[in-house]
């Protein structure tokens, strides 16, 4: 249960028990990280019930469903997008790169980046209907295990740093397979919403997943907190922009 807390406490905004974290609790809060991907999928679903058909007129209901994620989220993976837009545009070597995942200034690039992002998210949501929205919502848990796989894969790009000391000492067989174990539940779950529109979420997600990994090996030698949460906004946007591309191609289907 600890571990649990921790994994709240860290990615999101929701009012969690204080106490002294112990080691071998910190060690497994990474197995409870998509689960803070349900609870995001779960208000975002809310959300469009509340605000679905006739009522998202005038694109409010879109503009809640892209501010949903991000205040339950707290916005820590956005920071990391930030951060990350603002270090690849710097076409600096390694090193200077990573100087800039650790700037809390924000740059030309994140900004930029950002509105581009948010325009596009708010524009695919717009465009869902109800088992888009339905596959959009198991997405937050598809990114977040996808995400804990490449974290226990990929060395780490810096020896020090916060997603560095948060899973220092876990264990990375135990971790992957219990990400694996998630991936397969969220897939499931997007499967029966609807199978095509599964295929569509699945495409966009392994082709985030595949591009960033790339991304974070090749520009930076390994992973970080910053390129992780830049991974997950990725993913997401990826989801949400297949469902809408679903939407346009197969209609009312």
């Amino acid at each position: 249960m600890k571990a649990l807390i921790i994994a709240f406490s860290m990615y999101s905004r929701l009012p969690m028990p204080v106490f002294l974290w112990d080691e071998e609790d910190r060690k497994r809060a990474m197995w409870f990280f998509p689960l803070v991907g349900a609870v995001v999928g779960a208000a975002f679903l809310v959300s469009f019930l509340l605000f679905a058909g006739e009522r998202m007129a005038g694109g409010f209901g879109g503009a809640v469903l892209t501010a949903v994620p991000l205040w339950v989220s707290g916005g820590i993976h956005m920071d990391g997008l930030l951060d990350t837009f603002d270090a690849r545009a710097s076409n600096g070597d390694r090193g200077r790169k990573l100087e800039i995942l650790k700037d809390s200034h924000v740059g030309a690039f994140a900004v930029m980046g950002g509105g581009i992002y948010m325009i596009l998210y708010y524009g695919a949501c717009t465009r869902l209907l109800l088992r888009g929205a339905l596959v959009t919502a198991a997405g937050f848990v598809l990114s977040r295990a996808i995400c804990g796989l490449l974290v226990a894969s990929l060395p780490g790009a810096r020896e020090k740093g916060m997603l560095a000391d948060f899973v220092k000492g876990s264990d990375t067989q135990e971790t992957m397979w219990v990400m694996t174990v998630y991936i397969a539940a969220a897939a499931f779950l997007m499967f029966v919403c609807s199978p095509l529109r599964a295929v569509f979420a699945l495409a966009a997600s392994l082709s985030a997943g595949y591009y960033c990994r790339r991304v974070m090996l090749k520009e930076f030698g390994g992973i970080t907190g910053d390129l992780a949460g830049y991974f997950t906004q990725v993913c997401e946007l990826g989801i949400v922009l297949s469902q809408a591309v679903y939407e346009c191609l197969i209609p009312q289907i």
